[in-house]
C-alpha cells in the first residue's frame, strides 16, 4: 500500500512538472543561466543545476537520455577546467614534467577550472530541464508572448519543423552511398561524406524556397506563432518564485 501510494504521488509530481506553465519554466531558466553566469562562486551553478535535474527526475524522465545530452558537453568543459588549471598562474600546487616541458598547476587555475565546470553543468541542466518538459510549440508562445523578436521566433520554429526533413533525407542519401560502398575506405569516405553535404545543403536552399512560395500563397503576412492568451495560473507564479527565492539566496549569499 506504500509502494502504490508513493508511486503514485511520484507520477502527480511529474505530471505536475511537465504540464507547468512554459512561461514559468523559460523565466526561471533565463534567471538561473544568468545568475550563473553572473556569479563568481561555485554554488549558485551546482545549485541551479541540481534543482534543475531534480525537476527532472520528478518529471519522469530516463537518466540515459540526460546522460547522453549532457555527457558532450561536461567533458568538454572538464578538459577546458584541467587546462586552466595550468594555464592561470598563482600559488603553486603542483608540478609536472611532460615532454620536457614542466607544466605548474596553480591553485587559482584550479579554482577558475571548478568554476568554469560548475557553469556548463548548471547551464546544461537547466536547459536540459527546459527542453526535455516542454513541447516546442509552448516555448515558441512563451518566447512570443514575452516579446521576443517575432523573426527570431518564427525562424525558430521553421528550423524545428524541417531540421527533421532535411535529416531523413540525409539518413536516405547515407544509405544508399552505403549501398554503393561510398564508405569503403577513407578516401572514398571522405568524397562521400563531402557529397553528402553538398546535397543536403542544396536541399535545405531548396526546401526553405518551396516553404516560402507555399506560405505566401496561403496567405502568410509575417505572424505565425501564437501567443500564450491564458494567464499565469496562481501555483505555477508560486512555484517559480519559491524556485528564483532559493537560486537568488544562494546568490546573494555567496556573492
Amino acid at each position: 500500500m506504500r509502494v502504490e501510494v508513493f508511486s503514485e504521488d511520484f507520477s502527480r509530481a511529474g505530471s505536475w512538472v511537465r504540464g507547468m506553465d512554459a512561461r514559468a519554466k523559460l523565466a526561471f531558466a533565463a534567471c538561473c543561466l544568468f545568475l550563473s553566469v553572473g556569479s563568481s562562486s561555485v554554488a549558485v551553478p551546482v545549485f541551479a543545476g541540481i534543482v534543475s535535474l531534480a525537476l527532472l527526475s520528478f518529471s519522469g524522465t530516463k537518466a540515459m537520455p540526460v546522460l547522453l545530452r549532457a555527457g558532450e558537453p561536461l567533458v568538454f568543459a572538464v578538459f577546458v577546467g584541467a587546462i586552466q588549471t595550468f594555464l592561470v598562474k598563482g600559488e603553486p600546487l603542483a608540478s609536472f614534467d611532460v615532454l620536457g616541458f614542466t607544466l605548474t598547476a596553480s591553485r587559482e587555475g584550479m579554482a577558475r577550472g571548478l568554476l568554469i565546470v560548475a557553469r556548463v553543468f548548471g547551464a546544461v541542466m537547466v536547459v536540459l530541464f527546459l527542453t526535455m518538459t516542454t513541447p516546442v510549440d509552448r516555448l515558441l508562445s512563451a518566447a512570443a508572448w514575452m516579446r521576443l523578436p517575432s523573426g527570431l521566433v518564427e525562424v525558430t520554429m521553421f528550423a524545428y519543423r524541417y531540421v527533421f526533413v532535411l535529416l531523413e533525407d540525409a539518413v536516405t542519401i547515407y544509405h544508399a552511398q552505403r549501398g554503393r560502398l561510398g564508405y569503403a575506405g577513407l578516401r572514398r569516405g571522405l568524397a562521400s561524406a563531402g557529397t553528402l553535404a553538398g546535397s543536403v545543403f542544396l536541399r535545405a536552399f531548396s526546401q526553405a524556397e518551396a516553404t516560402g512560395a507555399a506560405m505566401s500563397q496561403r496567405g502568410y503576412t509575417g505572424s505565425y506563432v501564437p501567443e500564450c492568451r491564458e494567464r499565469l495560473r496562481g501555483a505555477d507564479a508560486a512555484i517559480l518564485g519559491g524556485l528564483l527565492a532559493l537560486v537568488s539566496t544562494v546568490f546573494i549569499w555567496t556573492y
